[in-house]
């Protein structure tokens, strides 16, 4: 191979590796590797192959121009057709798959034999990663759905058993105080009352915390939009809204986004001395977004770990982590005098009830 044609095969090595570095879930990765290999060698198709659980049978992931059917199940041991290359996956000890590419005829160079061998080993170690990472997304969803469905449970048993009990005491207690005459109330009973009004009260806040009612009762923008009105009415703010109604999500992805926003709200009304605030929820064909943007006395973003104590802003990295959760990002934009804006964005396909 001329210098002039081992420049291009380099480059064109360095393209595919970028592509296969930038897909962002597995399917896009397995289509960036058939669409590499057949930017590294001429050829008339590209399939990708991939072990199953067994680890007998190979299944058609992805493939160049409908070359084979995708969805289809081979034998491990099955011979590859005549003129077509099989390039083993394999990364480390664990064998992932095959690479299988129908040559245009003639033959292979050395160079291009080796820069294919390469992009098979890159690929492997790039199918591997995602691999992982879809896995812990799963894992990370069935952990989140089951912790909200133990949520609530816990919300229903406190709100149907232990406060009904709790308020049925206390006006029993009330009664007996309003005919007990006024210089026999000090002690016992005025203590009694006194404890079993702050039990409703934690109750209450408990019942809320596991799980809104208003999550159930409103829906997500519905009880977002209540919480913004509420707040702007306590704290006197000039609020902007921009709220629609994003559809069905998941129950652990509702509550986790309604709990963001709700502390990114009282953030606002706790730290942030805001005259005006605006609130945004929104979905387009791929995302939901929400801003919570106020003009109030903003924070160095650089200062959060140091300040963090102080003001509170350890939330806002526990913000980002759980929207992280949901493959979404979380940022926070803010400067001293200047106000704070949190723009948070979530992939409709991950969260769709």
């Amino acid at each position: 191979m001329s210098t002039e044609g081992t420049r291009e095969l380099l480059g064109s090595l360095r393209a595919v590796f970028r592509r296969i570095a930038s897909a962002t879930d597995i399917d896009q990765l397995l289509d960036a590797v058939v669409e590499a290999v057949r930017d590294v060698v001429p050829c008339e198709a590209a399939t990708v192959l991939l072990l199953d659980a067994s680890g007998e049978t190979l299944i058609v992931r992805a493939s160049s121009d409908g070359a084979a059917q995708l969805g289809e199940r081979l034998r491990r041991d099955a011979e590859p057709d005549e003129g077509t290359l099989r390039l083993p996956l394999a990364s480390g000890a664990s064998t992932l798959g095959a690479i299988d590419v129908k040559l245009s005829g003639g033959v292979l160079s050395e160079e291009r034999g080796e820069a294919l061998r390469i992009l098979a080993d890159q690929a492997a170690s790039a199918i591997e990663r995602a691999e992982l990472y879809a896995n812990l997304q799963h894992f990370t969803e069935q952990l989140m759905s089951a912790d909200e469905e133990q949520r609530r449970r816990l919300a229903r048993d406190l709100h149907d058993g232990i406060a009904p009990i709790l308020v049925s005491a206390y006006q029993h207690l009330q009664l007996l105080y309003a005919n007990t005459p006024p210089e026999q109330r000090a002690g016992r009973l005025e203590k009694s009352v006194q404890h079993l009004r702050k039990a409703i009260q934690e109750t209450r806040g408990l019942i809320a915390g596991l799980r809104p009612a208003t999550l159930d009762d409103l829906g997500l923008a519905g009880a977002l939009s209540a919480e913004a009105q509420e707040m702007a009415k306590d704290a006197g703010w000039e609020l902007a809204t921009e709220v629609d109604d994003p559809g069905a999500l998941s129950l652990e992805a509702e509550a986790t986004i309604f709990r963001v926003l709700h502390e990114a709200l009282e953030n606002v009304k706790t730290h942030a001395a805001a005259q005006r605030v605006r609130f945004v929820l929104r979905s387009s064909d791929d995302d939901l977004l929400a801003v919570v943007a106020d003009d109030g006395r903003g924070f160095l973003t650089t200062d959060w770990l140091q300040a963090g104590a102080r003001t509170g802003h350890f939330g806002l990295l526990g913000m980002r982590e759980r929207i992280s959760l949901l493959g979404g990002e979380c940022r926070i934009t803010s400067r001293p005098g200047a106000g704070t804006e949190i723009r948070v964005r979530v992939p409709l396909k991950r969260i769709r009830g």
